[in-house]
């Protein structure tokens, strides 16, 4: 034990109750000597004690231990029992929090309450109907930490009791858990064949390695609604890795009728044919020992047909996740089209020809900013893999939750002013502000800025793991006279101070942080890269195309200018990020005819090389807005594979998505975007209902292929809610503009009514 440990373990001794455990950090955790030293509510019992003489029993509120001693950095084993009687589920929870340093007050644990509106970490969640239950996890307590603090609790104005014994609080040399590792033993508890002994488990691991041998042929996964392969995992998988061999179990039961659990493993391998999920099997590594990991990217991957069997096996457990969910999606029918819409296809008999793929994605960040984007489940499904602003706050599903983090995520960004508050600088510095953002090339402002950025990554996890991003304040620039001069020397472009400032900050940070990397935005006035300046590779540029005409592709039309400055930022950056902006965000729900440019846009941005990432800001604050879901599956089947063709693939979405109603959305389509071109009209980032476009003509058209696509799916609730949800655009201008259109229909003598 080293020094540090040994100085804890006696100052917990030295703090123990009466309990009887010298090491344990809780004291009277069994209530043999009433409620001291807890607080708060509840009453002891007799009759239901777990062990010893008494429990403590909670109808509501909570009961605690604050002020208890602990060390920063050591690992803790947090175990007690529960029962519930007759409260509802998740009514029954114990929380975690520490004190110490500059630790904010929080709660800690691998669990997740929901309370009301928010949700809230916690150790254990129960409730229900159950006798006494164990409950154990290791935790891992902050650096700073010096004191814990433990509460038992009963939500608040709900029935039933909760009953509490035998908690203790105790240092450990054990490996934290954490969501991920408590969801993965859960589900291989649940679904992985008990292991074999060691010799009985090497001999039919090595009888399906030399079943590899034979030739590869047809695979058939299911035979009249009966399973006819396994699927095979390592002896332990990580979480991402075993949700998704589940995950492939469940889908081909649905579409099969078979039953495809419990997974095989390498302690348990199965006979027959297997799909083998992952690199880390021995199986797989066996079976396919050539495969080239290190060309496959975070999120790439391989699926080969070996003899019988099929490896599906990325360099990460990401890309092992996505080889699941294409060879799901691309071979076998299943489609992800919206967060609460997925099409499985039914097929008793199922049979997969030989497979020999490997799919690495054309671009390295892929995210769009939607409330169906956001959608965790649907994103992972669609091999989307960026996760960044307000998502980066919300927990995971551990079964998902392998996201790229790397830019514009939760402690990886900050503002100009955010760094240096001009509340805090600008008595002192007034010379640090100028025209609305900084003086850019202020030697002391910018040693200042370094030392704020130093300080926030060395608070983060790994500072190497982010792209730090350094933005400008959301509104214009009078350049201070040194950057005007600046500037000119490089064309006259107000980027170049911003770029120099933002490479002498970062070459400032890294010479005490080694291999820190900084990102900033190219927006508004910054757009137009500068002259006879280049970027260096630890910085990374997004262009954000505030001022797009959404009618056109980014590289044509009046978009031309902006397609050239993205073009220019690629030829003197290596890294470089697009934002683009997908939404009207002055009409969520108006008809907005942009799903073809947006297409066509990102095969372009495929030609840049050095575009390695693309940001789509769509509805972030609106559920179900204007072709939201077609959008975001649009984007990332692009975004994998540019090459494929952009109308077939917006037909292919309304054939699953529309059913029988399809051809009539697809004409509605072409007719929007067809209506865009006719008018001449900017189709802008915040147009509103008096665009050309929306002609009367363009509405009654619209109105009568929304009638014909009701019709044809009258019968099908789901198509006709999908629908209807579509018409609502058409819906949304035409009560906007009625009398309008009411009184240029009289004129014209045309039949026409607004229908309210």
């Amino acid at each position: 034990m080293n020094l540090r440990l040994l100085l804890a373990a006696l100052l917990l001794q030295a703090c123990a109750g009466t309990s009887g455990a010298a090491a344990t950090v809780i004291r009277n955790g069994g209530f043999e000597d009433g409620k001291a030293p807890w607080w708060g509510g509840g009453e002891l019992t007799h009759d239901t004690a777990a062990e010893g003489q008494a429990a403590l029993k909670l109808t509501s509120g909570f009961a605690a231990q604050d002020k208890r001693p602990v060390v920063g950095g050591q690992r803790y084993r947090i175990s007690l029992r529960i029962r519930s009687e007759a409260a509802p589920a998740a009514s029954v929870y114990v929380q975690l929090s520490y004190r110490g340093g500059d630790l904010a007050p929080a709660w800690y644990g691998p669990a997740r309450i929901r309370l009301g509106g928010r949700s809230e970490a916690a150790l254990f969640v129960t409730g229900g109907d159950h006798d006494w239950q164990d409950f154990s996890v290791v935790v891992e307590t902050p650096g700073e930490a010096d004191q814990l603090l433990l509460y038992l609790r009963k939500r608040d104005k709900t029935p039933g009791a909760a009953y509490f014994d035998a908690i203790e609080v105790s240092p450990t040399e054990a490996p934290a858990d954490t969501v991920a590792t408590l969801y993965r033993d859960a589900l291989a508890e649940r679904h992985t064949s008990p292991a074999l002994p060691p010799a009985a488990a090497e001999a039919a691991l090595a009888a399906a390695v030399a079943s590899g041998n034979r030739p590869a042929s047809q695979l058939t996964l299911a035979q009249d609604a009966q399973a006819r392969v396994r699927i095979h995992v390592g002896t332990s998988p990580d979480a991402v890795t075993l949700g998704a061999a589940v995950r492939l179990a469940r889908y081909l039961g649905r579409i099969s009728g078979g039953d495809f659990l419990p997974l095989s493993n390498d302690a348990n391998t199965g006979s027959g044919p297997l799909l083998v999920v992952g690199r880390d099997s021995a199986l797989s590594r066996r079976l396919a020992p050539d495969i080239a990991y290190d060309t496959l990217g975070d999120d790439g991957f391989v699926i080969r047909s070996v003899g019988p069997h099929l490896v599906i096996a990325g360099a990460t457990p990401r890309g092992t996740m996505y080889g699941v969910h294409w060879l799901l999606d691309r071979k076998l029918g299943v489609r992800w089209l919206s967060p609460d819409f997925t099409v499985v296809p039914h097929a008793p008999t199922l049979r997969l020809a030989p497979q020999d793929t490997r799919q690495v994605p054309r671009f390295r960040y892929r995210a769009v900013l939607s409330v169906e984007g956001e959608d965790k489940p649907f994103r992972a499904h669609n091999l989307l893999n960026g996760e960044s602003h307000g998502p980066s706050y919300q927990p995971s599903p551990p079964e998902f939750d392998s996201w790229d983090r790397s830019w514009m995520a939760k402690g990886g960004s900050a503002s100009f002013y955010n760094l240096l508050p001009p509340a805090r600088y600008r008595e002192a510095h007034p010379e640090w502000y100028a025209g609305g953002q900084l003086a850019m090339m202020n030697a002391a402002m910018r040693e200042a800025m370094a030392a704020e950025i130093v300080r926030r990554l060395k608070a983060l996890p790994d500072y190497r793991q982010v792209w730090f991003d350094i933005h400008d304040q959301d509104w214009g620039w009078d350049m201070d006279p040194a950057s005007r001069a600046f500037a000119a020397k490089h064309g006259g472009h107000a980027s170049a101070p911003r770029l120099d400032m933002v490479v002498d900050v970062a070459d400032r940070v890294r010479r005490e942080l080694p291999g820190a990397r900084f990102a900033f935005n190219a927006y508004h006035w910054s757009f137009t890269p500068p002259e006879n300046l280049r970027v260096p590779d630890y910085v990374m540029v997004y262009p954000m195309t505030i001022h797009v005409d959404y009618s056109t592709p980014l590289d044509r039309g009046r978009n031309v200018p902006l397609g050239r400055d993205i073009a220019r930022w690629s030829r003197i950056a290596r890294n470089v990020m697009v934002w683009d902006h997908i939404a009207n965000f002055s009409g969520y729900y108006q008809p907005t005819p942009n799903l073809y440019p947006i297409g066509r846009s990102i095969q372009w941005l495929a030609t840049l090389p050095n575009v390695a990432g693309y940001f789509a800001e769509g509805s972030w604050n609106t559920p179900d807005a204007e072709f939201a879901s077609l959008r975001a599956w649009l984007i990332a089947r692009l975004l994998w594979d540019p090459a494929q063709d952009v109308e077939a693939l917006v037909a292919e979405f309304a054939d699953g998505y529309y059913g029988a109603a399809a051809p009539e959305i697809l004409r509605y389509i072409d007719l929007m975007h067809a209506a865009i071109a006719a008018s001449g009209d900017v189709l802008a980032e915040k147009s509103q209902v008096d665009l050309a476009m929306y002609s009367l003509d363009f509405i009654t058209a619209a109105d009568a292929l929304f009638d014909r696509a009701e019709a044809r799916v009258a019968d099908a609730p789901a198509h006709l809610a999908h629908v209807r949800s579509a018409r609502t655009a058409v819906d949304y201008v035409a009560l906007v503009r009625r009398h309008e259109y009411a009184a240029e229909a009289r004129a014209r003598g045309i039949a026409w009514r607004s229908d309210t």
